[in-house]
């Protein structure tokens, strides 16, 4: 079956068609768009995983189909956030986009099932909208995510935080400083091998392991593949990206590095908030910071700027950083 649970029959006897319709005219538009991107022959090297975990399936009223995009040996949990939030936006009538996202990752996807996304209408409101989305996989829940979305207005605007130094993503190498070359070392699979695709890193800061350093990375992000101009796909893709740098600065004060075979390190929960419109088809400047490490936790903040040193989007998240008795057990 194409689902891994079957839909309600008598649920979605009662779906509309025009509702449908219009669920339908949001999806081809989202995965049209992706589709174009992928042929349109602009940075043709490019993986094509971000269009894949971008893309859904509809499957009933309120319910989506997220297949797989990753080579891992679990679900990334940054396209379980993006399909989510786009399972959510989906629901919302209107221009409302999202500001702000709050995710519990829980059980180890499989990468051999497809998702079943469930969507809860939690409020609309002329403003704002909240939906509450879920993910199963074989009829247990692995993780669930509430959004709030928000028609465009104008406001009072301010920023206290200032972008950080960092030089040109143009003036980069394209290789991270210190990262693993040998095939055979676990870090190889685990940072280069493993790493989610779709978009494209260029590090400020070196791989972690050495000296104890302070806990504080910074690298630019962009999308591999052109994205259009739907402010919806380029906060789900930005929320897609958001979990691969999070919990790494976790490892600098203490001088790991993913080489450390006793080293577990697991995303427990993630919040994000957009705070303007951006552009993810251009470099966006990401800084990660490890606010408190504790009890086996560790809380880090990151924050994404644009060229002109604009906050775009402000992200925390809690995760496992521990040292376990049995080697072999890291994996970001």
């Amino acid at each position: 079956m194409l689902l891994s649970r079957p839909i309600d029959a008598a649920v979605a006897y009662r779906v509309s068609f025009s509702a449908i319709a219009r669920r339908r005219s949001f999806l081809n538009r989202v995965n049209s768009m992706l589709g174009e991107t992928q042929s349109s022959g602009e940075r043709g090297d490019a993986p094509s995983g971000l269009r894949t975990a971008l893309s859904l399936e509809l499957a009933g009223k309120d319910r989506f189909i997220g297949r797989n995009s990753q080579t891992r040996p679990r679900v990334y949990g940054g396209q379980l956030m993006a399909q989510a939030l786009l399972a959510a936006s989906n629901t919302v009538e209107g221009p409302q986009v999202a500001h702000s996202l709050h995710a519990y990752f829980g059980l180890r996807g499989d990468v051999a099932s497809l998702i079943d996304f469930e969507v809860d209408r939690v409020k609309d409101g002329a403003s704002y909208s909240i939906r509450r989305a879920r993910a199963f996989q074989n009829g247990r829940e692995i993780f669930s995510l509430s959004a709030s979305f928000q028609r465009p207005e104008e406001g009072l605007e301010h920023q206290a935080l200032e972008a950080v130094a960092a030089p040109a993503p143009e003036d980069l190498p394209t290789t991270r400083a210190g990262a693993p070359t040998d095939t055979s070392d676990p870090a190889y699979l685990i940072t280069t091998a493993l790493r989610p695709t779709g978009f494209e890193p260029r590090w400020i800061d070196p791989y972690p392991g050495g000296p104890p350093r302070p806990g504080v990375q910074r690298l630019w992000v962009r999308s591999q593949e052109p994205l259009g101009d739907d402010p919806m796909l380029h906060r789900a893709a930005l929320a897609y990206i958001s979990d691969y740098p999070a919990l790494e600065v976790a490892l600098l004060p203490f001088g790991f590095g993913w080489s450390n075979g006793n080293l577990s390190v697991v995303s427990l929960d993630h919040a994000m908030w957009f705070h303007r419109d951006f552009d993810l088809n251009d470099w966006l400047l990401c800084s990660t910071e490890l606010v408190s490490a504790q009890g086996g936790r560790a809380f880090v903040r990151g924050s994404f700027y644009d060229r002109a040193g604009a906050l775009v989007a402000t992200f925390t998240q809690e995760g496992v950083v521990r040292l376990t008795r049995k080697a072999g057990d890291a994996f970001p």
